[in-house]
C-alpha cells in the first residue's frame, strides 16, 4: 500500500506492535492548511529528517502528527516531560519484576 499527498508518496508497512497505531484522527474531509503540514512531514519523514511543530498553545500539533502517524500507520509512544525529567530518564527506566530491579535501555 502507498498513501500519496501531492506529488510526495510513502509506502506503508506493516506496524509490529498496530495497537500503538493512533486511530480516529483522520476525518474524511481534511482542511487544506493540514493537508499541507501532513505533506511537509512526509517530505520530512522520507528524507530522514526530525520534525518539530510549532505553533500556539492548543491541540493542532498533537492531532495533526497523530493524523500523520494514522495515516502512515507509524506507532507511537507518548513521554511527557516536567521540570524533574532528567536526560537519565529518558535514557534508562528502572522496572520492578518479583522484588528485582531491571534496568531497561529505552
Amino acid at each position: 500500500d502507498t498513501v500519496t499527498i501531492g506529488e510526495i508518496s510513502y509506502k506503508l508497512k506493516t506496524p509490529q506492535n498496530p495497537e500503538r497505531v493512533p486511530l480516529k484522527y483522520l476525518s474524511d474531509s481534511l482542511p487544506q492548511a493540514v493537508a499541507q503540514h501532513l505533506r511537509w512531514i512526509m517530505q520530512k519523514d522520507l528524507l530522514g529528517q526530525d520534525v518539530f511543530l510549532i505553533g500556539p498553545p492548543g491541540p493542532l500539533r498533537r492531532s495533526i502528527a497523530m493524523q500523520y502517524l494514522e495515516l502512515t500507520k507509524r506507532e507511537v509512544e507518548y513521554v511527557a516531560l516536567s521540570r524533574d525529567t532528567t536526560e537519565t530518564d529518558l535514557k534508562q527506566r528502572r522496572e520492578i519484576r518479583s522484588g528485582t530491579a531491571f534496568y531497561i535501555d529505552q
